[in-house]
């Protein structure tokens, strides 16, 4: 089935307003359905893990359905933390807030939950080594993006 999901946002006309006022959720609500719907396995191939609500429902999910197991497929690191050594605080607070979440899942799931991230099969030569990117491998190895295996 192919859906058209849709998240869009207003303006918020408070002047002590932080960031928009969220007005279509479809992706959300979709996002939820999927994980509440598990039965045996949830597979989660993402750039990122970072919404606590996310998080809560896969842990709701797993207390529901005791036999229920949970991959889940990230990066090494967010492309521009890795490959272009951005630390700014943005990046900085997403992998927090990821980290979080993972710690999280990692104490109510416990050994049902698989956190995985790709490598390449053999570490990479002295050559191929990026000094000012230290985070774009893994035990030595280059990274494979999640999205391009």
């Amino acid at each position: 089935t192919v859906q058209v999901l849709r998240t869009r946002s207003r303006v918020r006309r408070s002047p002590f307003a932080f960031g928009p006022k969220p007005w279509v959720r479809e992706l959300e609500a979709a996002h939820r359905r999927v994980i509440m719907s598990a039965e045996r396995l949830l597979y989660i191939e993402a750039q990122f893990l970072r919404y606590w609500p996310a998080a809560k429902w896969i842990a709701a999910r797993a207390r529901q359905r005791p036999d229920l197991d949970v991959i889940v497929l990230l990066p090494n690191a967010p492309e521009e933390v890795a490959f272009e050594g951005d630390r700014n605080p943005a990046h900085r607070h997403g992998e927090w807030l990821q980290t979080r979440s993972l710690r999280y899942l990692r104490r109510k799931l416990g050994r049902r939950l698989g956190l995985f991230s790709l490598a390449k099969p053999a570490p990479l030569t002295e050559g191929e080594v990026d000094e000012n990117a230290p985070r774009a491998t893994a035990y030595g190895a280059g990274v494979i993006h999640v999205h391009a295996k």
